[in-house]
């Protein structure tokens, strides 16, 4: 498959100087850009600039958070089907799947997002926002803690009471 997309690399971690070897060896300075740990501001222009992001984990993550900001930020998101990361992204509604570890499988969800039409990925794209407003807003999970407890403690009294 063949991508004229920018490829922004940004994270720490084991793989860091063999992959910033092979992007110099295969000259792909232009097409590649490898950063190492960013956060903050300069990690939300990233993401705002983003067609997709990709979060490739292999860890058993709950809730990664750079899916929740890209979501947040109606980017469609390409991870893996993986522990909380199949929870939060919806294959093919906020975004796409792939197989853990499997570059192929990446290729592929990857290439279902570029080949969106611009209206397709207008309409994903704000189907992405207002699902992070319905699922991650701040005051509805609060309410809906709230509701859990107030079930749980009149259980309670009704078994104390019964």
């Amino acid at each position: 498959m063949h991508c004229d997309e920018k490829l922004v690399l940004v994270g720490k971690g084991s793989e860091e100087e063999r992959i910033k070897n092979f992007v110099k060896e295969h000259n792909l300075e232009g097409r590649v850009q490898v950063n190492g740990a960013i956060f903050g501001e300069e990690m939300d222009r990233i993401i705002e600039r983003a067609k997709v992001v990709l979060v490739p984990s292999e860890w058993y993550e709950n809730g990664a958070f750079v899916a929740l900001q890209a979501l947040a930020k109606g980017k469609i998101v390409v991870a893996s089907d993986i522990a909380g990361l199949s929870e939060i992204v919806q294959d093919g509604e906020t975004g796409y799947l792939a197989e853990p570890g499997n570059p192929d499988s990446f290729a592929i969800a990857i290439q279902k997002a570029l080949n969106l039409t611009e209206t397709e990925y207008r309409n994903m794209s704000a189907r992405i926002v207002a699902y992070a407003k319905k699922r991650c807003d701040a005051e509805n999970y609060i309410e809906k803690l709230c509701k859990i407890y107030e079930e749980l403690i009149n259980g309670k009294q009704h078994k104390e009471n019964g």
